[in-house]
Order: C-alpha cells, then sequence, then structure tokens
C-alpha cells in the first residue's frame, strides 16, 4: 500500500518546511505497480478524471497533429485578458526565429503597435511615437522597448515553458498559469514557442529554450525586470524542459538562474515504478511511450539518451538553482517527480514538493477548485512570492 505522510525539512524557510514524500517500503520495491481509476482518485477530482478520461484519446500522431491544428487557430495571437500582452521573435543561430509571448502587469510593451517578428527581424531599432506621448523603440527581433532606461527593478523575469508530450501545445494554452505567476508576483513573463516533436526531435527544443533563456538574459533589464531574478518554470513537457534547460545553463556557465518550477516534470524515458501500466486521466503509459518515441527519434531505447533530453539521468544534479514542484501520486510521472526532487535535495540543492494522494496529470487546471486543486494553486503562490523576496543569481561577467 502507497503511503505519505508529511515531513518536516528544517533546512527550508519556515512557512514553506512541510512537504509530503514517499515513506513506506514502496520505494525499496522495483515492481511496478498498476493505476487503476476507480480505487485510487481522489473523490474531489474524480468526476471530471472520467470525464477526462472518456474525452482524450490516447495519444499518437494523428492526435498530437489534430490537438496542435486546433490549438494553433484557436489559441495562436490570443491576449491574456487584464494583462498587458506582446509577442517577439527571438532568433536562432541558423535566422529563423522562435515565437515568444510576453506577460506583464506593467505597460512595460507597447501592446497597440507591436508588429510581426517577421516584419521587424534583421531591421535596425525604428523609433516611433507612441500614442501616448513617448518614443519606443522596435529591436531586430520586433519586440519593443520603451526609450530610456525602464525604472530599475527588483521584479523577476520568468521564462514559462509549455507542456504537451514535446508534442504539442502553445504559449497560450499557458494563460492558466500565466495568470496565478502575474497574481503572485510583479513579473515579466516570457513564454517561447519551441519546436514541437511532430516538427522535429531532439534537440530542437531544448535548444530553443536555451536560446530564449539568453534572450531573456539579455533584455531583462529593457523589460524593467532584475537580470539576476531569472527564474525558469513550466508544466508537465515544459516541466521537463524547465529542469534540462537549467542542467543545460550550468554547464555552459552563459545564464545563471535563480529559481526554477518543474511542475509534474516529463523527465525520465525509461521505466519506473509508476509510469508503467497506468491508465490513469489525462496522460497515461501509452501516451507517454508514444510521446517520447517521437521526442528522442532514433535515441529512443538506447542507452544514449542525454541528461539534457531526459533530465531524470544526469547523475550530478549539484549546483542547481532552488526548486520547486508538486505532483499527483497517481499519475506516471510521480516516481520521477519524486526522484528528480529527492536528488536535487541530496546534491544540497533547496528543493520542496508536495505530492497530491489520489490526484492524476494535471488535475490543478482540470479541478482548480477542488481542495487539492486550490492548495496546489496556493503552494505556486506561495513558492513564487518567496523566490521573489529570496533568491537572486549573479550573472556571468
Amino acid at each position: 500500500m502507497l503511503q505519505l505522510q508529511k515531513k518536516i525539512d528544517k533546512t527550508l524557510p519556515s512557512k514553506h518546511r512541510f512537504a509530503f514524500v514517499q515513506v513506506s517500503e514502496v520505494d525499496a520495491i522495483t515492481v511496478h505497480m498498476k493505476f487503476t481509476i476507480n480505487k485510487k482518485m481522489d473523490k474531489s477530482v474524480a468526476f471530471r478524471g472520467r470525464v477526462v478520461k472518456i474525452l482524450i484519446p490516447r495519444a499518437g500522431r494523428t492526435y498530437f497533429n489534430v490537438c496542435n491544428a486546433v490549438l494553433d487557430k484557436m489559441l495562436k495571437g490570443r491576449k491574456l485578458k487584464d494583462y498587458f500582452t506582446a509577442q517577439t521573435g527571438i532568433a536562432r543561430k541558423d535566422g529563423s526565429i522562435i515565437r515568444a509571448c510576453v506577460y506583464s502587469r506593467h505597460n512595460v510593451l507597447d501592446e497597440k503597435i507591436v508588429e510581426t517578428e517577421e516584419k521587424n527581424a534583421g531591421k535596425s531599432p525604428v523609433s516611433i511615437e507612441d500614442i501616448n506621448g513617448g518614443i519606443v523603440n522596435f529591436d531586430k527581433n520586433g519586440m519593443i522597448f520603451p526609450t530610456g532606461k525602464v525604472e530599475n527593478s527588483k521584479r523577476p523575469i520568468i521564462m514559462w515553458i509549455h507542456g504537451g508530450g514535446y508534442a504539442m501545445g502553445s504559449p497560450e494554452q499557458e494563460f492558466y498559469f500565466v495568470k496565478r505567476i502575474l497574481k503572485a508576483v510583479d513579473a515579466i513573463v516570457v513564454s517561447p514557442e519551441y519546436t514541437r516533436s511532430t516538427e522535429a526531435s531532439y534537440p530542437h527544443a531544448i535548444e530553443d529554450c536555451y536560446t530564449a533563456l539568453v534572450w531573456v538574459k539579455e533584455n531583462a533589464e529593457k523589460l524593467g525586470a532584475d537580470v539576476n531574478r531569472i527564474f525558469v518554470g513550466g508544466d508537465s513537457a515544459g516541466g521537463g524542459l524547465c529542469a534540462a534547460v537549467c542542467l543545460y545553463a550550468r554547464d555552459k556557465k552563459e545564464v545563471n538562474v535563480a529559481f526554477q518550477m518543474p511542475l509534474y516534470p516529463m523527465l525520465d524515458d525509461r521505466p519506473t515504478r509508476t509510469n508503467q501500466n497506468n491508465s490513469t486521466p489525462c496522460w497515461d503509459t501509452q501516451s507517454n511511450n508514444k510521446a517520447w518515441k517521437f521526442y528522442l527519434g532514433d535515441l529512443y531505447g538506447t542507452d544514449k539518451v542525454p541528461y539534457y533530453a531526459a533530465p531524470a539521468r544526469a547523475t550530478d544534479l549539484s549546483g542547481l538553482p532552488p526548486a520547486v514542484s508538486y505532483v499527483g501520486d497517481i499519475e506516471p510521472f510521480y516516481a520521477e517527480t519524486v526522484d528528480y526532487m529527492e536528488k536535487m535535495k541530496a546534491a544540497g540543492v533547496p528543493a520542496e514538493y508536495r505530492v497530491y494522494k489520489g490526484c492524476y496529470h494535471g488535475f490543478d487546471v482540470i479541478c482548480p477548485e477542488s481542495e487539492p486543486g486550490k492548495d496546489a494553486i496556493q503552494f505556486l503562490h506561495d513558492s513564487l512570492v518567496y523566490a521573489a523576496e529570496n533568491y537572486t543569481a549573479k550573472q556571468p561577467e
């Protein structure tokens, strides 16, 4: 029987000491547990979980492609209500463009005169008059910055990476998380549209995310953010890319990340004690295996998978930024999330996580009004507030 109990970690700040950790003999058992819907799901998330299970088929190429077509048609270019929204183009080394959405509480971006990244890419900055009488500049990637120095701020700049099994998704699908972030802290949020695995397999996605991270560092001050408060976060596959880009940044030593938030991250391409024989809602074993095949391409099923592709394979987690996560205990990513967070703690990295009993993948998005959903939302809020007040990482010279 899988049991959880609350454990006090005295190395963490007082208001963040409680984390739910696995304590039974299951840790020592290597057999794969089969998760069934009826017996395991928390009652407050069970109804919607069953509906999701009926509505969402097991993933495959057709499903991934249909989802992407629908998401692109319905969501691409949408603006986040009640917050300032803009788009920019971030140039890859080959000159092609990564589309990214930028969000803020403040009008550091002039959303009324944003032009497309394709129109402005490669041009010299052009000053134009704002309707408010100020002067703004287009940079070479199409982003608009106020002319002159923006008032110096301690606000963090957060790169948030969307989920979707590495195969699906877009920045606009992350409005749920972006709203939660901006409600918690006065921040600039940058969400890149990385290359999906249906378009190209590893390493395209991680390279896009790292390119976006470098752009965040180079443009933080222009956007009125503190360059020493660069945070990275994401959910599901976005959480996996969050972990991967933090490893990549640590090794490259070009950008120092101050804080990371990989939520129920997709980290391990290998069998774990919870990603096999798992038929829970939203994401199951079959979907997981197919997603990894698309993402890894010819590397799938080999021992040549680098830890930048599957961060759970990393053996040295020292030197990573402080981390916060949460996960449901019946979902495929439960074991890899807990193991990765515990490995970070063992390596001396401040790491805190919560496990929600009876909860499946994405429970906080599907059932935000449930008790586990509300607790996860509050945990995210409190963790961001604490990180914004306490975590910095000076950038390399």
